[in-house]
């Protein structure tokens, strides 16, 4: 393998296809709190430089290279992610748990729709409410979810909750 020494830092120029190299990297920042990818800029020897977004599961050896020697600090100190992107990051994940609550109560509300329609002809049995009860019980889990899931973002430490994350109801 071939490095290149550059006025700051020392490289390996990783080959990929189409001779397609990595020439050297900067500003490395984590990509999110739990640190799954990081964001940098590369100069590849066909592209120029380049933002790039580097991670351990990167279909490409050398995106999986570049995570791997970023982290280790070959082209500085990884930086955080800054506040503004956490803060991005929570309230789309925190939008995303409010569609998927609000999809599951309305599928558990029709159901509902239809046992009452069922018990208002005459029609529901005994082994029906059962299920009807039961399916009252979820529905009834799931909007407490959702009503905890909206009174999130008011709360302090949000971006922290969020990355924990809040546990949905039993299905």
């Amino acid at each position: 393998m071939k490095t290149t020494t550059h006025s700051a830092y020392t490289t390996p120029e990783l080959e990929v296809p189409n001779r397609l190299q990595v020439i050297s990297a900067r500003d490395p920042v984590w990509m999110d709190a739990e640190h799954t990818a990081i964001d940098l800029m590369v100069t590849f020897n066909l592209l120029g430089e380049v933002a790039f977004t580097a991670s351990p599961k990167d279909p490409e050896a050398y995106g999986r290279q570049v995570f791997k020697d970023a982290k280790a600090g070959r082209y500085g100190k990884v930086k955080p992610p800054s506040p503004a992107l956490l803060q991005a990051q929570a309230e789309a994940k925190l939008e995303m748990l409010m569609e998927e609550a609000t999809v599951e109560i309305e599928r558990l509300e029709r159901q509902v729709a239809a046992f009452k329609d069922a018990q208002a002809q005459g029609l529901l049995t005994e082994q029906a409410d059962e299920r009807r009860a039961e399916i009252g019980r979820r529905l009834a889990g799931w909007r407490r979810y959702r009503g905890s899931l909206g009174l999130l973002s008011h709360q302090e430490q949000f971006q922290e909750k969020m990355s924990i994350g809040i546990s949905k109801p039993s299905l």
